[in-house]
């Protein structure tokens, strides 16, 4: 009925955000709720 799907890109953005945050430090990274993710930098 919608057409073609493939699910497999999904959750890529979720598994490169995760990856960052392991990498970088969860702090820096936090999630907008119906927007997306931002950056937080201090300097």
């Amino acid at each position: 009925m919608w057409g073609w799907s493939d699910g497999t890109g999904a959750r890529t953005v979720d598994s490169h955000v995760k990856a960052l945050r392991r990498k970088l430090g969860a702090d820096l990274i936090r999630t907008v709720h119906g927007v997306g993710y931002a950056c937080e930098v201090t300097s």
